[in-house]
């Protein structure tokens, strides 16, 4: 594919691929060593401008006559516009930690070391089957979204909850907990994928489904199959320490294959990894570029 219809395809996963979040983390307590404070950090006075094209594009996504914000639409200005991020807040913004202390952000302070998104030209999304990508269509239904940010070394998730009203996108509330079941396994795992080198050549099913651009065809694709040998010519970056990840309903807490996609939001970037959990252990089955 050419480098703009990746960056289309990367904008539209993001714009059609969330949806409500059918399954929430529940609070558990973690050791003292594992809290984070929440301080409040003073906002910048310099301040972005929202982009010019905004409301244009929220109407060639949902029509004149609707205006109802896409998802992906939001995030991007969320995440790109601090004027437009404090306009977005619910004030007072409720924060709890993994031990369970509050905090309150009040408007004129800034949430944003808190919530801490790992790269704003980037984002990851865990699917529990690759069929949740036809969901993407639906985009423009969806009322409620969680939004996570990963500590991978912690194993800790700070779960921010957006809410759709009036046909607007709004932060509601933010926490941070202890992911359980599956979820927790394969977080477990993909912090060892993605640091050491050795456990992934040894995760990696034999052989290894692989799907690329045809060089030939721009819409074409070619598949074939990798031995263990061959992957560090082809490994891409992973993700890694921080990461991110949208929940619109998927259920990651009960399922044996995860997809993970790893999108530029800007940059062209699109590679799908899925995972399966054979017996007790995860293994990386298939890799598409």
């Amino acid at each position: 594919m050419s480098r703009e219809t990746l960056r289309v395809v990367a904008l539209v996963a993001l714009a059609l691929g969330i949806a409500s979040c059918g399954s929430r983390g529940s609070r558990m307590t973690a050791p003292e060593s594992e809290q984070d404070s929440l301080q409040d950090v003073p906002v910048d006075s310099q301040e972005t401008v929202m982009p010019t094209d905004y409301e244009e594009r929220v109407e060639e996504l949902s029509g004149p006559t609707q205006r109802t914000e896409a998802f992906s639409d939001f995030f991007f200005s969320f995440l790109n516009d601090r004027r437009f991020q404090a306009d977005r807040v619910k004030f007072p913004l409720h924060l709890t930690n993994v031990k369970g202390e509050k905090r309150t952000i009040t408007r004129g302070s800034d949430f944003r070391e808190y919530f801490a998104w790992p790269n704003a030209d980037e984002y990851m999304l865990l699917l529990s089957n690759e069929s949740q990508m036809e969901h993407f269509q639906n985009a423009m239904d969806l009322t409620e979204v969680e939004v996570q940010v990963i500590d991978l070394k912690r194993l800790t998730i700070k779960g921010f909850d957006f809410s759709r009203a009036e046909k607007q996108w709004k932060l509601l509330e933010g926490r941070e907990y202890i992911p359980h079941g599956v979820y927790y396994d394969f977080l477990r795992f993909y912090q060892r994928f993605s640091t050491d080198n050795d456990f992934q050549t040894q995760s990696l099913a034999r052989p290894l489904v692989y799907t690329m651009p045809d060089p030939d065809d721009e819409r074409g694709e070619i598949t074939g199959t990798l031995d263990p040998e061959q992957w560090p010519a082809f490994r891409p970056d992973l993700p890694r320490d921080v990461v991110s990840n949208i929940l619109f309903g998927q259920n990651l807490e009960q399922t044996r294959q995860i997809t993970l996609v790893h999108c530029g939001i800007a940059s062209g970037l699109l590679d799908v990894f899925t995972f399966r959990l054979v017996g007790e252990r995860w293994q990386l089955v298939s890799f598409k570029s």
